[in-house]
């Protein structure tokens, strides 16, 4: 019966200190990866007892649970940079860690109990899941995104803020647990001492929150802002755009009237000669310019959302600027509903900046979008030439990967975090005889999903 209540035990708190983790670090809850996190920790405890054996002594086994959320984060989060891995993997940990140690040094106290140790008892497991509701309330009451950062490029001062950050989370698994190992196993008191520490570590617990939370509303503020910018420009140039083009059918309007009228007296006198010079003159090479791409722009008018619009526009003049043939296809009026706009519009716009980019260097530049809903899913196609055969397209989504030199390389890296992000949604790459190809393909959520 006790072995019994030992694998309860173990089942009950391992399996709390998962789902905080999963929550904290938004990793979804599956099976697979329950599994795969309570077959790592018993590798993990089995790994610190032989070591532990080996020695002679239970230190290392104190930074078990820091060591635990590091592997775990880089086993289910991998891809990510490896600084935002190991506060990923620390930050959990300390939250689950600063809560306990603050019931058990001042909670348990004030109401006349000693401090209760890990010796598998009913009150110790009360603690724990106490401990847990305290931890879910916190962040319910925080409403803060920590998966956030997954999404931003991190600038160069925020990366050394986070690095500074992580050695801090680790110096205090270092000096408590430590402290801890001498008080439990070599009888050196040091409780008050990490009282203190505990005190100071919840006052920069809460400051490093305060910090992430402040810097993503500024990215998103900056990016917000950044985007009305080039949106406004953008909307502009497709306004005169469009004014230029409607001049320019205009004029052909008023020209095809003076032709007409020639055909028409040339037809009603039998004169073969001034209808063929009229048809060499003007009508031969007239549907090769009417079919000139530039005409394709106007094809963005099925499209509602403005925002959109006017970003394929700027992507639209852009290429023509570069000399780059520029097809679109908007075959029926679709508006974006399968995901957040704003996550939309990064996507299409690192796509088609991507795409022009790499056709600008082939042979024969073209790039081709198309925009379709069919049904319950919107897809996206975004189609360019390449000056190479073929590209290998399982790697150009890590983080860093670019052949463009250094800091590149993450423009395709946040399109797959945000794609990763909306479980309705896939992107598919291929490249095949100088054509990369991109499908971003998004169903429909119903109110019942």
């Amino acid at each position: 019966m006790y072995n019994i209540w030992i694998i309860l035990y173990t089942l009950v708190t391992q399996g709390l200190e998962i789902v905080i983790f999963f929550k904290v670090d938004g990793i979804g809850l599956t099976f697979e990866r329950i599994f795969k996190a309570f077959l790592f920790k018993i590798l993990l405890a089995f790994v610190f007892v032989m070591i532990s054996y080996i020695v002679g002594n239970t230190y290392l086994s104190y930074f078990m649970e820091p060591l635990y959320g590091i592997g775990l984060s880089f086993l289910l989060l991998r891809g990510f940079p490896k600084k935002l891995l190991v506060f990923y993997g620390l930050f959990p940990m300390i939250l689950v860690n600063l809560f306990y140690r603050g019931v058990s040094y001042f909670v348990l106290p004030f109401l006349g109990q000693g401090q209760v140790h890990a010796d598998y008892s009913f009150t110790w497991l009360c603690i724990i899941i106490f401990n847990f509701f305290i931890s879910l309330a916190f962040l319910k009451w925080l409403n803060y995104d920590f998966t956030s950062l997954r999404r931003e490029i991190l600038d160069k001062d925020f990366q050394k803020s986070l690095t500074k950050i992580n050695w801090i989370m680790g110096a205090y698994y270092l000096v408590m647990e430590t402290l801890s190992f001498f008080e439990y196993e070599q009888s050196i008191q040091s409780k008050t001492v990490r009282h203190l520490i505990l005190v100071f570590y919840l006052l920069f617990f809460m400051g490093i929150i305060k910090k992430l939370d402040t810097y993503l509303k500024d990215k998103l503020h900056e990016r917000l802002n950044q985007e009305q910018a080039l949106r406004y420009r953008d909307m502009e140039r497709y306004s005169r755009h469009i004014e230029e083009l409607y001049k320019e059918v205009r004029s052909f309007r008023h020209d095809y009237t003076n032709l007409l009228t020639s055909l028409r007296l040339g037809i009603e006198e039998e004169d073969m000669e001034q209808i063929k010079e009229v048809y060499d003159s003007v009508l031969k090479d007239s549907s090769q310019k009417l079919q000139d791409n530039k005409y394709d722009l106007g094809r963005l008018v099925n499209i509602r959302d403005r925002a959109l619009k006017s970003l394929l526009a700027g992507k639209f003049l852009k290429a023509r600027e570069r000399d780059i043939v520029f097809n679109v296809e908007v075959p029926e009026e679709i508006q974006v509903e399968s995901m957040s706009l704003l996550d939309f519009l990064t996507i299409v716009s690192i796509l088609c900046d991507n795409a022009i980019e790499a056709s600008a260097e082939a042979s024969q530049p073209r790039v081709s979008i198309a925009f379709i809903k069919n049904g319950a899913q919107e897809t996206f196609i975004v189609e360019n030439s390449i000056k190479e055969e073929g590209i290998d397209v399982s790697e150009i989504f890590s983080f860093g990967v670019s052949s463009k030199g250094e800091d590149r390389g993450v423009g395709l890296y946040t399109v797959m975090k945000i794609v990763e992000s909306y479980p309705n949604a896939s992107l598919n790459t291929t490249c095949q005889d100088q054509v990369f190809r991109q499908v971003l393909a998004v169903h429909l959520l119903s109110s019942s999903d």
